[in-house]
């Protein structure tokens, strides 16, 4: 579902629906599945952490461009721009497993 990320002073709803996951998958190059294991290993470039975060926080409804997006992790630093990527994908592959866990039947109670 959707979840707060925070960014210096702001504090915003974020999500990532199919579409944004396919955007970010052609512009990265790489399945969501690889960019969070790329993430594990500390190896996630600031544009790529930048358009998973900007592509979030569209997806939870917020009119944002890509330079107020720059201008805000500029003030906050890159620590709260990762933890925000971290947050967004985390919960995106949650819900992915999820859904998919009921589509097979494995629906936990």
């Amino acid at each position: 579902g959707e979840l707060e990320v925070k960014l210096g002073d702001k504090v915003y709803k974020a999500r990532l629906n199919i579409d944004a996951m396919v955007r970010i998958e052609e512009k990265i190059g790489k399945g969501l599945i690889k960019i969070a294991q790329d993430m594990g290993d500390q190896n996630v470039t600031i544009t790529t952490a930048l358009y998973i975060v900007l592509q979030g926080v569209r997806g939870g409804g917020n009119d944002i461009s890509d330079k107020d997006l720059k201008a805000s992790v500029n003030d906050c630093g890159l620590s709260e721009l990762y933890q925000a990527m971290a947050e967004i994908m985390a919960s995106t592959i949650a819900r992915e497993e999820e859904q998919e866990d009921i589509e097979l039947g494995n629906e936990q109670p």
